[in-house]
């Protein structure tokens, strides 16, 4: 908890956040998930008179603002791209040629759009995308499926659901998948909700 209040992630506080929430509304033995919940509530209100949190209730602070940008430019490269996409590794390239629709750049080097939707239409097409959707779909109605099927929710499907959740809302302004280990956990959780959302023998 030291460790991700030091990172001052406010992606990362909200992502985990709701997912504790979702442990504490989905499990009778939550002391550990409030203990958890209320430290990062803690953190937020130890945060308000920082520069950051409000920088970020006017909109001026610097890394909202780059990501103001960002996004408004992998928008309009996703509709000038909307059916194959880019590509893997080419957001930086064509992030930077779309810079005088925008006003100036206040980052550059930039090799993902800070978002996971973004990031997957564009570097896999709306193909990629729409398969990606599909798949957490899947994903969320197994590991609920599961639990219905045994008649108890199982801490194993809230801890999955929960990562996944965390993994869906940081990825609202980060890109959570784009990178090797990231992609690992990612597939870990999935490859683990199919196994928990199959019948005992």
């Amino acid at each position: 908890m030291i460790v991700i209040y030091l990172t001052c992630s406010y992606g990362a506080w909200l992502g985990l956040g709701i997912a504790l929430i979702f442990i504490v509304l989905n499990r009778k033995d939550k002391k550990l998930a409030l203990i958890l919940l209320f430290l990062i509530i803690l953190g937020l209100v130890l945060q308000i008179p920082s520069q950051k949190f409000q920088g970020f209730l006017d909109l001026s602070y610097p890394s909202l603002k780059s990501r103001l940008v960002i996004w408004q430019s992998a928008w309009e490269i996703s509709k000038d791209h909307f059916l194959i996409g880019i590509g893997p590794g080419m957001f930086q390239k064509y992030y930077l040629s779309y810079q005088d629709r925008f006003v100036l750049y206040s980052e550059w080097a930039v090799p993902q759009p800070h978002n996971i939707f973004l990031a997957f239409w564009l570097q896999t097409g709306l193909l990629g995308l729409i398969g990606f959707i599909w798949l957490l779909i899947v994903f969320f109605r197994n590991a609920l499926r599961s639990d219905l099927r045994k008649g108890r929710t199982s801490i194993i499907s809230v801890i999955l659901i929960a990562s996944m959740i965390y993994i869906l809302i940081h990825g609202l302004v980060d890109t959570t998948y784009w990178k090797n280990d990231l992609a690992l956990i990612f597939w870990l959780i999935i490859i683990l909700g199919c196994k928990v959302s199959r019948p005992s023998d």
